[in-house]
């Protein structure tokens, strides 16, 4: 018999759970990590719309859908859960409606990340090796896939599976931390499958697509870079069209160090960006991934709880480094936000904010609104 009261819901979610010490260190350790991760996405989320010289940029609108996602989804609910389980020494069988909502929101948020900075990435790939700058239109389908698959992933197959598994009304239950609500990734049957694979090739998909979008990237302007550089010969040449040559090298000698040394420098800016966002990335979910695929292969719910709490931290402390990173590896983003907030150098005055994705197309042509 399916159950009939919240009592009976709240047990198939784990729940009443009371706190120990480790678990209430834990979550003290967390809110002020989160309340941080929900300033800084709302922040970059402001810069990118309050100020036109970003906003115009098309791809500049992924940012700030990431930003969004990742604080209203992802850092907000933990905002509002962890006082809540401070205050009542962990989560009461009343809880149970929030550990479903608050469950579903940071695995939205997860594929949602995954799938923004994949796409990204991708951008970046096309406009600076392609040439190719995508327009308003194409930036808002690209968002609105991103929320649907988001949407479809994170609400969709966890309520399959718990129809599956005879609980409709707890696809989320509260992991071995005893800090948060999730899937669980032990589930055997055929949708739990499909959870675990899904947020693999994910996570999977992420990391090859920054790593190797950014490499493939720094190889192109490295090549530019070797082509610049090169100096023409020709032994064919009569003595007199030789010396005019050597002239007109000398005379071009200063630009030709000085367009080299440009572009030296966004070789070594472009590569420490790719190493910088593929490393945070791996670093960050790494133990999650690790936990997932424990669970998914044992096909049960019992991670060491050590374990699933340092999976935890690394999937929210991510969502509060994506906004410093897109600032920060950015001159013309940083320098806005400098101004913003009051704390402008001499040297930000010239820098005109221009797309944080990096478009070198934005200077060969407008981008179409």
């Amino acid at each position: 018999m399916p159950p009939t009261s919240w009592a009976e819901h709240a047990e198939e979610a784990g729940l009443p759970h009371f706190f120990d010490g480790a678990e209430r260190a834990a979550a003290i350790i967390i809110l002020p990590l989160m309340f941080v991760g929900l300033v800084v996405n709302a922040f970059v989320a402001y810069l990118f719309w309050r100020h036109e010289s970003l906003r115009r940029h098309p791809s500049n609108l992924l940012i700030l859908s990431l930003c969004v996602g990742d604080g209203v989804l992802l850092c907000l609910p933990r905002v509002f859960e962890v006082p809540t389980a401070l205050a009542f020494n962990g989560y009461p069988a009343w809880w149970h409606p929030f550990c479903q909502l608050f469950g579903a929101m940071p695995l939205i948020s997860t594929y949602m990340s995954g799938l923004a900075l994949s796409v990204v990435s991708l951008e970046r790939y096309a406009a600076i090796v392609k040439g190719y700058a995508i327009t308003r239109r194409q930036t808002c389908f690209l968002i609105a896939g991103i929320w649907a698959g988001g949407l479809t992933m994170g609400v969709l197959l966890p309520i399959v599976t718990a129809v599956g598994k005879g609980t409709p009304s707890t696809p989320f239950v509260l992991q071995s931390s005893g800090l948060y609500c999730l899937i669980d990734w032990g589930d055997s049957s055929p949708a739990g499958r499909a959870q675990v694979v899904i947020a693999i090739c994910t996570i999977g998909a992420t990391i090859g697509a920054l790593g190797g979008g950014y490499f493939l990237i720094w190889l192109h302007v490295k090549r530019l870079s070797g082509t610049v550089s090169a100096t023409p010969r020709s032994l064919t040449l009569t003595p007199s069209e030789r010396e005019q040559e050597s002239a007109q090298l000398r005379s071009n000698a200063s630009s030709t160090v000085g367009m080299k040394s440009a572009m030296s420098t966004i070789e070594r800016s472009l590569m420490m960006k790719g190493v910088i966002m593929s490393t945070s990335f791996v670093i960050a979910w790494s133990p999650y991934t690790c936990m997932i695929l424990y669970e998914g292969i044992l096909a049960r719910h019992n991670v060491p709880r050590g374990f699933e709490t340092l999976s935890y931290f690394g999937a929210n402390v991510n969502a509060m480094i994506n906004p410093i990173l897109f600032i920060v590896l950015d001159t013309r983003v940083l320098a806005t936000a400098r101004r913003a907030l009051g704390i402008a150098t001499a040297e930000d005055d010239w820098l005109e904010p221009a797309s944080a994705i990096g478009s070198a197309a934005s200077r060969k042509r407008e981008y179409r609104r």
